[in-house]
């Protein structure tokens, strides 16, 4: 395999690797990580308040139903008199009308809970909205810091990226697919020369006997089975 354009695009290449490791291990590329997984955090809890009011909103139209029609029949009971019923049944309602009484006060009691707890979902939502304010703030400041120290980069990589196209015409499509394959896995540099004393690629492990009797002379290359990188011997 010829080498010397591949490893010629490669040693253009790694300053570009470097200012991308650069740029994404940056604080801002940080902060930027940052806020994005906060803001997708406030954002949930707010779809949740959401869907939690809607519960208690559809429980407290339940509530008041069934209220309404206890007191209903309450209301029936009250307006029987001792000439409508004897007094026999007339006893009857007067139990029935006292249950139905504690029914409709333990529904006022759970009414009241459900009310109280809609005001802490409202508690909840507000503070949510907030904190949304404050990190979408605090995002855009670091977006634009991030921008920035893009920008700042930018005359920098067009001119490798306009060196890296030119090299590129003269590195053969296999071979260049070898390396893309590794620097995508972030195998940098994907070429490295054999370590003549120790038999070993860049990553320290000793190659296989079968891969070393394959490296025999100067464009001869092998496959790192620890790494993946590609061997070859100068």
């Amino acid at each position: 395999m010829k080498l010397d354009s591949i490893l010629a695009y490669q040693d253009v290449d790694m300053r570009l690797y470097a200012l991308e490791k650069e740029v994404s291990g940056s604080d801002a590329s940080k902060l930027v990580a940052k806020y994005r997984e906060l803001m997708k955090e406030y954002s949930g809890g707010l779809i949740r308040s959401n869907a939690e009011m809607d519960e208690a909103v559809k429980l407290a139209k339940r509530q008041a139903d069934e209220l309404a029609a206890l007191e209903a029949k309450i209301d029936d009971m009250a307006h029987i008199s001792i000439e409508d019923a004897g007094i026999e049944e007339l006893e009857l309602y007067e139990k029935e009308a006292q249950k139905l009484a504690a029914e409709a006060d333990a529904f006022k009691r759970a009414m009241d809970e459900n009310e109280a707890q809609m005001k802490k979902i409202l508690q909840n939502f507000d503070e949510k909205v907030k904190q949304c304010a404050v990190c979408k703030k605090k995002l855009d400041e670091a977006n634009a810091a991030f921008k920035q120290l893009i920008d700042s980069k930018g005359e920098e990589v067009t001119a490798i990226k306009r060196r890296l196209a030119e090299i590129k015409k003269d590195v053969p499509e296999d071979v260049m697919e070898l390396y893309i394959k590794r620097r995508n896995g972030k195998k940098m540099p994907a070429f490295v020369p054999l370590n003549p004393e120790f038999k070993a690629c860049r990553c320290g492990v000793k190659l296989l006997d079968n891969a070393l009797k394959n490296l025999q002379n100067p464009g001869d290359v092998v496959e790192c089975q620890s790494c993946g990188r590609l061997v070859y011997i100068k």
